[in-house]
């Protein structure tokens, strides 16, 4: 649809003129800004246009004006006012925000809304409060008018705040080196109770997940905890010693998501010409290795677990070839065996 093609270019053209002159300490003159906005385009415009989208950003209330200064060779100057009541948290800096980063937060904002009944929510909600307070009516009612260009789509929007009393008693827990009794009820299966040493809380997309010691079971080996398994939490008036060997970043640095197995694996995949730019544009990882074949083709050399890697590339049907190791090459035999026969049969119901 050329028209909202048209209205979205006029949109980014709007942000970028806003972020162009929020950059400026010194202001810039028209010249410097149509350059520097063209550039960042990568598609020209006239100086009209340039004028008219300056107009318009005053007209909605953005503090967008024009100043003399006593340089001859840049006579007339445009800055972006800062708004001096939004600051950061350091007085000494006595930096402000700038609208395009409210603006951004604004946007963006949807993104956050898995964290919602998790003791960050009430501290956005908050700031978001301080947000609508500072900006000027006219540029919510600019922006609201040009977010329908803009579908931001984040993780499947799930909310815990029916579980905000676990996750702040196990927040406190894990700071306070609390032994924690867990009621936990794995999907049909019955209820269970551990006694488990809690060392941090992770959340990825819209699950939240506890990595645990549960001493009784294996004193070596940190468990995943699924928050929304957890039936009950109570911290005992017990301490632990935190074991000094646990790092977050290296209990998952083999992880696709927040899947952790006992070995990783070096995988080879092959994917077809047709994937290749699929997956250059979805890396599965980022210390992936990319190798190219004369055929166009692509082998992915990565390290990661066969239980996280085997049902992502079947879901890429006969494009996607694992090379190595031999036992994820035989899962997929033993498993196309069985769905062959399945779909051969009659369906029961």
């Amino acid at each position: 649809m050329p028209g909202s093609f048209e209205r979205a270019n006029q949109f980014h053209r709007k942000l970028q003129l806003l972020k162009t002159l929020d950059q400026s300490r010194m202001g810039m003159t028209m010249e410097e800004l149509h350059r520097s906005v063209q550039n960042w385009m990568g598609s020209e415009f006239s100086r009209k246009t340039l004028q008219r989208d300056l107009k318009f950003l005053q007209e909605a209330g953005y503090p967008v004006d024009c100043y003399k200064t006593p340089d001859p060779s840049r006579r007339t100057v445009w800055k972006m006012e800062k708004n001096p009541d939004i600051r950061l948290v350091d007085p000494q800096e006595n930096e402000t925000l700038s609208i395009t980063e409210l603006l951004s937060f604004y946007a963006a904002r949807q993104l956050l809304l898995p964290l919602a009944g998790t003791p960050f929510w009430d501290g956005i909600q908050s700031m978001w409060r301080k947000v609508q307070e500072q900006m000027p009516p006219a540029v919510w009612t600019h922006l609201e008018a040009e977010l329908p260009n803009w579908l931001i789509r984040g993780p499947l929007e799930k909310n815990y705040e029916a579980k905000s009393g676990k996750i702040s008693s196990l927040n406190s827990a894990c700071l306070t080196n609390r032994k924690t009794q867990l009621t936990y009820q794995k999907s049909g299966e019955g209820e269970t109770t551990r006694i488990v040493h809690p060392y941090t809380i992770v959340m990825q997309s819209n699950q939240i997940v506890l990595i645990a010691v549960e001493p009784e079971d294996d004193p070596e080996k940190y468990k995943h905890f699924k928050l929304d398994r957890i039936v009950a939490v109570k911290p005992l008036d017990k301490r632990f010693k935190p074991r000094s060997d646990f790092d977050p970043g290296e209990h998952f640095k083999y992880s696709l998501g927040l899947f952790r197995g006992s070995e990783p694996q070096t995988f080879r995949i092959r994917f077809a010409q047709s994937r290749a730019g699929w997956v250059r544009e979805t890396p599965f990882h980022s210390k992936e290795i990319i190798e190219e074949l004369a055929d166009g083709s692509l082998v992915v050399e990565i390290q990661g677990y066969e239980e996280e890697l085997v049902p992502r590339i079947l879901g890429q049907g006969n494009e996607a070839e694992i090379l190595s190791p031999e036992s994820a090459r035989q899962q997929i035999r033993n498993m196309t065996l069985n769905l062959t026969e399945m779909y051969h049969a009659t369906p029961a119901v």
